[in-house]
């Protein structure tokens, strides 16, 4: 009888000056050169729980790139194939690429936060597999629309910062949580900052926010939104009885997304400030208190719809070519 090859028992590498680990991707099976994603995938999970168990808190990945694997395929339920980061981790991902493997299902990530706290990753490039994606009949999504470089579920304190993220099915991250409501003891995500991050080319969104509280998104650069609806650069979108607040919108440069720049559908009590948006709209749909101030608006528009309660729009900066309307 064919007997399971035994999981690698690496042995813990000198500890640099700055507190990170290098992962041995020989250790691993891992594999840097964009071949054998099963493989790689489950040595990189391999890895970072060898870590955790020996009382790492920061991994650093070498260069090269590392093809990803998800088999999680079903939207309802939090991810559960991937990169799953555990808790009280930071990931620095350096130059390496992580490419997701051509697949045909609906939904899938390249690194799933599910119901952690504490994680960080930096650096580091996440390639979706759009152009190589084949788009089957699907009962979980007719779209395949979830295709995630990044999913934050019912998790706290996690930064996401300096990552580029493109050619996603789906968004290149959305924070949401844990995939049931509120009413059944379902939780969402809080204290979340994506920071810095160049997000292109996907297909549904730049940023979602679904289910998140206390959370952050500055400074991120984000274009080419398009394929299947909203196709924003970003969106907040509560889904169950999820809620979205004290969330700060600000300082991201966001153009060329076919639905427009920042989508205020629901959610309550945050801020869309100083951010620089040119030819995509800002637009509050059914949300309340939400402060929309100091934007730079270049050929495009803010509109506030009969839906949204209690909306501020002040002090923007709007060229020429750009107006502000209520109805």
């Amino acid at each position: 009888t064919a007997t399971a090859t035994p999981k690698p028992t690496a042995t813990p590498a000198p500890t640099p000056s700055d507190g990170f680990y290098t992962i041995d991707n020989g250790e691993f099976g891992i594999y840097n050169n964009g071949t054998r994603a099963r493989a790689t995938t489950d040595g990189i999970n391999d890895a970072l729980n060898w870590a955790k168990s020996k009382g790492y808190t920061k991994v650093r990945f070498a260069p090269g790139t590392y093809m990803i694997q998800c088999t999680w395929n079903n939207r309802y339920i939090a991810p559960t194939d991937g990169i799953l980061v555990p808790s009280g981790m930071t990931l620095d991902l350096g130059t390496a690429t992580f490419k997701m493997e051509a697949n045909s299902y609906p939904a899938y990530t390249i690194f799933g936060i599910v119901n952690k706290s504490n994680v960080k990753i930096t650096g580091g490039t996440l390639i979706g597999d759009l152009g190589q994606h084949t788009y089957a009949a699907s009962s979980g999504s007719s779209t395949h629309e979830w295709g995630f470089g990044i999913c934050v579920s019912a998790s706290k304190n996690v930064v996401i910062d300096d990552v580029t993220i493109k050619n996603m099915t789906g968004d290149g991250v959305i924070l949401e949580g844990s995939y049931a409501a509120l009413s059944d003891g379902g939780r969402v995500s809080s204290n979340i900052k994506v920071t810095d991050c160049t997000i292109s080319n996907c297909r549904r969104q730049g940023i979602s926010v679904i289910g998140a509280t206390d959370s952050e998104l500055a400074r991120n650069r984000i274009s080419g939104i398009s394929g299947t609806d909203p196709q924003y650069g970003i969106d907040v979108e509560t889904e169950f009885d999820y809620v979205v607040t004290n969330l700060k919108i600000h300082h991201n440069t966001i153009s060329g997304c076919s639905g427009g720049a920042i989508n205020c559908n629901k959610g309550a009590n945050y801020d869309v400030y100083s951010n620089t948006v040119t030819g995509n709209n800002i637009i509050a749909v059914r949300c309340s208190n939400v402060k929309i101030y100091g934007n730079n608006v270049k050929n495009t528009f803010i509109r506030v719809m009969p839906y949204a309660s209690n909306v501020t729009v002040e002090n923007n900066s709007l060229d020429s070519d750009s107006w502000v309307f209520f109805g």
